[in-house]
C-alpha cells in the first residue's frame, strides 16, 4: 500500500501540513465529505465514490489517518507536524481492524477514545496544594 495521508475536515491545515512534510515527500489525500461513507481502505486505495454519498454536517475537528506508514518513517512524519505546530487530535492508522470503517465511524471511536483519555488525565492528575 502507498504511504498517504487521508485528511477528514483538514482544508485549514492543509497547506501547512503540505509544507512541513514536503521534505519527507508524503502525499497527502483531502477527502471530501461526500467521500465519509466509503470505507478507510477504499480510500487509502484511491477509490472515489460511495454507495450512498454522505450528506451530513463538516467534522467539528480534522482527522488524519496514515496508511502504509511503518517505524522510523512514522515517527519522521508525526515529528515534522508537531515541529510545525500542527495539532491534529482525532488521528490514526490505518489496520487490520479498522479497514473497513467509514470514516463517520472512526471519528466517532476516536471521541470516544479522546474523550477517556482526558477523563483519565483529570483523574490521575497531581492535586494542586493550597496556597496560603
Amino acid at each position: 500500500m502507498r504511504e498517504a495521508i487521508l485528511l477528514f475536515g483538514g482544508e485549514a491545515v492543509l497547506p501547512q501540513m503540505r509544507r512541513a512534510l514536503l521534505p519527507l515527500k508524503v502525499y497527502i489525500r483531502p477527502i471530501p465529505e461526500g467521500e465519509y461513507t466509503c470505507t478507510l481502505e477504499a480510500l487509502a486505495g484511491g477509490e472515489k465514490g460511495a454507495a450512498e454519498s454522505y450528506a451530513g454536517p463538516a467534522f467539528p475537528e480534522p482527522m488524519a489517518v496514515f496508511a502504509g506508514f511503518y517505524g522510523s518513517r512514522m515517527d519522521n512524519v508525526l515529528m515534522a507536524l508537531r515541529r510545525a505546530k500542527i495539532r491534529i487530535d482525532r488521528k490514526a492508522m490505518l489496520t487490520a481492524t479498522n479497514r473497513q470503517w467509514t470514516a463517520l465511524m472512526l471519528y466517532e471511536e476516536l471521541g470516544r477514545e479522546h474523550e477517556a483519555m482526558q477523563q483519565h488525565l483529570r483523574a490521575h492528575r497531581p492535586k494542586e496544594e493550597p496556597k496560603e
